[in-house]
C-alpha cells in the first residue's frame, strides 16, 4: 500500500489530506497527517478568543475530531529530519525518536513570523499566531486593565 505522509496540519496540510482521502483511488493509500500540535487552528478567528466571542474548541478543534471517519491517520509528533534519498521522516514522539517511511511526501509546515525586520519589534511586540500567543495577549491585557496608570 502506498503511504502518503503530510507534514503540517495547517490549512495546506489538513485540506490536502482531506482532498486526497476523497479521491477515487484504484488502491486507497495510507494517508498520515503529522503535526506537532493536537489541534487545527482556524487562525482567522483567533481574535475572537480575545474578545470572548468564541471558545477555544470552536476555533481550534482537535485533529481527532476533524478526521473522524476520514480514513486519515493523525500523528502528533515533531519532525526532526527528512531523509529524502531513503524516504524516511525522523520524528520525535513524546521525546522518543521514531522513523516513518513514505512513498509520497507533502511538506506543509507553514512559516515563522520574522520579528527582527522592524527595529524594536522583537522586544516590544507580541506575536498573534497561535493559541499560546492568544493566551499571552489575554494575560497582558488583564494586567493592563488592572493597572491604575495611564502608562502602558
Amino acid at each position: 500500500m502506498t503511504r502518503i505522509c503530510i507534514l503540517g496540519g495547517g490549512f495546506g496540510g489538513l485540506y490536502t489530506a482531506l482532498h486526497l482521502a476523497k479521491l477515487p483511488w484504484a488502491e486507497t493509500p495510507e494517508i498520515i497527517l503529522i503535526d506537532r500540535g493536537d489541534r487545527f487552528l482556524f487562525a482567522p478567528l483567533l481574535y475572537e478568543l480575545i474578545t470572548n466571542e468564541l471558545e477555544t474548541w470552536e476555533i481550534a478543534p482537535t485533529f481527532a475530531e476533524l478526521l473522524t471517519d476520514s480514513g486519515i491517520q493523525f500523528m502528533q509528533a515533531t519532525v526532526t529530519d527528512i531523509d529524502l534519498p531513503h524516504s524516511f521522516v525522523n520524528l520525535s514522539l513524546s521525546g522518543q525518536a521514531s522513523q516513518l517511511s513514505f512513498d509520497r511526501l507533502v511538506l506543509a509546515l507553514g512559516g515563522e513570523t520574522p520579528l527582527d525586520l522592524v527595529p524594536g519589534a522583537a522586544e516590544n511586540a507580541l506575536a498573534f499566531k497561535s493559541l499560546a500567543d492568544a493566551q499571552k495577549l489575554i494575560a497582558r491585557l488583564n494586567v493592563l486593565e488592572n493597572t491604575k496608570t495611564d502608562k502602558i
